[in-house]
């Protein structure tokens, strides 16, 4: 069988699309140290949306296969979800590239103080990644449903993995080092509970959770995602990393580093033409699109490499692209006056880097004998 793909992985620019080169120094570095380049630089994953359906070997449609109901992890409602959790039983294996992505550029004009770069998914070529690229797994993504596959370390097999690009879903590697079973998992639905959301993704998760793990002895599974376990979860909670806790923890301290203060009010004193004047700062940070901001929305890639061809270790990180629009008052007007006057307004577009290259399993303070903290596994 053969997954149908609808290719996505062109980056939207005032309306056209641009399809970019490849970069083969980028991909180099990408390749020879994952870990470090996703800790020196930002990056965002372009896959591919796909279709509903598997074609069999005379091009006929067929159903996908699904994981059976779990007794502890049953849908919260009578939806179709439960049809919609599915083993993808032949690895798919893409071509996978560095792409400098000008997504932003019609508001930037490409002035940022960090360049956001692309790791680009493309079908291979007769079985071949194209030229300056390298081949890769690739785990898809579609509303409402669970795709699950399973990696290997034979000698053919390739180095990296990825999944699409993650800002409300979740991810969840289990299983054993050498065969790890690989989920991403999202849930829509704007009037259910961040509860039910939970349950229906523990419902998605559980299955292939369970299954890996009994074959993994002491590796425990990781999951990735944006709000903590459901009421009824039965999953280990230090298996559950939450990426918008760790987005909310360190927004204070990347603003800092973006735009040199904190968001909101500043005063300061500056002479001007002789006079000890007060200033005020008012700095409003909001999507590059002007909407309200939230910071655990932001975007998440997440990496495997299987350096040794033993082992496969997992990292991610996440970032957030903003507006930064700066309100300068003056405090008190003329010498003895008062009340405050607009004096300037400066707009700024960036990129605020929450997590860089952090390792996600194994881990071994989700229980693993692993330490990859103090370079057991030679990373």
């Amino acid at each position: 069988m053969c997954i149908l793909f609808a290719a996505r992985n062109k980056t939207q620019s005032g309306g056209k699309e641009d399809d970019l080169a490849i970069d083969p120094a980028l991909t180099a570095l990408f390749r020879a140290q994952p870990r470090q380049f996703m800790k020196n630089n930002l990056l965002a994953v372009r896959g591919f949306g796909i279709n509903e359906q598997l074609l069999d070997a005379n091009l006929k449609a067929t159903k996908r296969p699904t994981f059976p109901a779990m007794p502890d992890s049953l849908a919260p409602d009578a939806s179709d979800r439960s049809e919609k959790n599915y083993a993808i039983s032949q690895p798919v294996i893409m071509a996978g590239g560095i792409e400098r992505n000008t997504q932003f550029n019609p508001l930037t004009n490409g002035k940022t103080s960090l360049q956001l770069n692309s790791l680009v998914i493309k079908p291979l070529a007769q079985g071949q990644p194209p030229q300056d690229m390298f081949s890769m797994y690739f785990l898809p993504y579609a509303d409402n449903m669970s795709y699950t596959m399973q990696l290997d370390s034979s000698p053919n097999s390739p180095r990296f993995f990825c999944t699409e690009a993650i800002n409300g879903c979740t991810f969840q590697v289990a299983g054993t080092m050498d065969k790890p079973v690989v989920t991403h998992a999202n849930v829509q639905g704007m009037d259910l509970t961040q509860d039910v959301k939970a349950q229906f993704l523990e419902f998605f998760l559980e299955p292939a959770r369970v299954g890996a793990t009994r074959r993994a002895n002491s590796v425990i599974a990781a999951r990735l995602q944006r709000f903590s376990p459901s009421s009824r979860a039965v999953v280990d909670p230090a298996s559950v990393v939450q990426y918008g806790d760790a987005a909310t923890q360190s927004f204070d301290a990347a603003v800092l580093r973006a735009i040199g203060r904190s968001g909101g009010v500043e005063t300061f004193t500056r002479t001007v033409n002789g006079v000890r004047t007060t200033f005020e700062a008012n700095t409003i940070l909001t999507e590059m699109n002007g909407r309200p901001l939230d910071p655990t929305g932001g975007e998440v890639a997440v990496i495997g490499f299987n350096p040794s061809g033993r082992r496969w270790l997992f990292i991610w990180s996440m970032y957030l692209p903003v507006k930064i629009t700066t309100l300068y008052y003056r405090v008190g007007g003329s010498p003895g006056g008062g009340g405050r006057t607009l004096v300037d307004t400066v707009v700024l577009y960036d990129f605020l880097p929450l997590v860089s290259g952090r390792f996600l399993w194994p881990d071994w303070q989700a229980g693993t004998p692993y330490s990859i903290r103090n370079g057991h596994l030679g990373v």
